[in-house]
């Protein structure tokens, strides 16, 4: 579809443009050839779905659109790690930082706004019949190192009944933001 002549639609009684099967799959083409090849004809074109190079700077968004954040997982095992962690790529170059942890079949979840700080505390708690314990996994992360120190503190509807100074709370995923 090289160009394309916009029909100026009168109102009924008028004849000069009818509703017909020609001007119907006129309309009917062009949207196909829109869809297809994600064009309006004027100026630069793009095919539906591409993505656009954005240089990151908030100012230089066009009118109406929306910067997305693009997930990168940095890491990902289903068993977890409670010691250091090797991510897939530094934490520096991401904005945000999500952090998923479990213990037992408990899971938590954090996140790090990397400009603030390099460390966070990712809790995850324990119920059982007697008390709550609350794990805590202390997340600091040097460069592409993910490195975890943890406590936990269990405790009864009216007293702290025990204290722990080890990390019970295994990594799961590691995710940046961009």
């Amino acid at each position: 579809m090289p160009s394309y002549t916009k029909t100026v639609w009168e109102d009924y009684p008028s004849t000069e443009t009818p509703i017909t099967a020609s001007n119907l799959n006129k309309i009917e083409n062009a949207i196909d050839y829109l869809f297809v090849n994600g064009t309006g004809g004027g100026g630069e074109s793009l095919p539906v779905g591409s993505e656009i190079e954005f240089d990151g700077e908030a100012s230089n968004i066009p009118v109406g659109w929306q910067q997305m954040e693009y997930p990168t997982v940095l890491y990902n095992n289903s068993t977890g790690s409670t010691s250091s962690i090797t991510l897939n790529d530094s934490y520096t170059n991401y904005k945000y930082i999500e952090i998923w942890g479990k213990r037992s079949s408990r899971y938590g979840y954090t996140k790090l706004d990397t400009s603030v700080s390099n460390s966070i505390s990712l809790i995850v708690a324990g119920p059982s019949t007697s008390n709550i314990t609350f794990y805590n996994a202390l997340c600091v992360f040097n460069d592409k190192t993910l490195s975890l120190s943890g406590n936990a503190i269990a405790i009864s509807s009216s007293a702290i009944v025990g204290f722990g100074d080890s990390n019970e709370v295994a990594i799961v995923k590691v995710i940046g933001y961009k």
